[in-house]
């Protein structure tokens, strides 16, 4: 992947990228890249969320047990109580490696919960849909060196490079102009 777009994915989510340089994939699955990388983010999120409300519940004195408990129908008592051991505090997903292999997304990874897995899973198989040199649909070829291509590219040949350069720039300039959008987004947000 151009080392552009990679910049803007380490940017985006700095916990994840650890010593992550570089995605040795094409430019065309930088969004299956974008929206896993939020995915894993949300679940993170998520997980911190829920264990600073079961921290907040393990903390609780007594005397909140009991008047919570209290308070409550008799069917919930038991899920009021101060749980058994403390809970444990996330771990957020490292990314270790990101490469294609026999035309699909592989993303390895360390840490991070079920949920990361499931994203990942779906993450590799669209990459197996989605053309990786231009990011529009495509279909994994068989024979030879095994990538997922449209039709465009993949009538292209190996000689065509000005072809792979010019989809090449449409692909940045488009992802960039995204990425400013996201950046302003992300400032509104920020104000409110």
């Amino acid at each position: 992947m151009n080392p552009i777009l990679t910049k803007i994915l380490t940017e985006r989510y700095p916990l994840f990228f650890g010593k992550i340089k570089y995605a040795a994939c094409g430019d065309g699955w930088f969004d299956i890249l974008d929206i896993l990388c939020s995915e894993i983010d949300n679940n993170y999120r998520n997980d911190v969320r829920n264990y600073e409300w079961k921290l907040k519940d393990y903390n609780q004195t007594d005397e909140e047990i009991a008047e919570r408990i209290a308070k409550a129908p008799e069917h919930m008592h038991s899920q009021l109580q101060r749980p058994k051991e403390k809970p444990e505090k996330p771990v957020p997903l490292i990314i270790t490696d990101i490469k294609e292999k026999y035309g699909t997304l592989r993303f390895y990874t360390m840490g991070g919960c079920d949920a990361d897995d499931g994203a990942i899973s779906m993450a590799e198989s669209m990459s197996g849909r989605i053309c990786d040199i231009c990011g529009n649909p495509g279909k994994t070829n068989s024979g030879g060196w095994i990538t997922c291509r449209c039709e465009r590219c993949q009538v292209a040949t190996v000689r065509s490079v000005l072809f792979f350069e010019k989809i090449e720039q449409e692909v940045i300039e488009r992802v960039l102009k995204l990425d400013e959008e996201y950046k302003a987004w992300n400032k509104e947000l920020d104000v409110s």
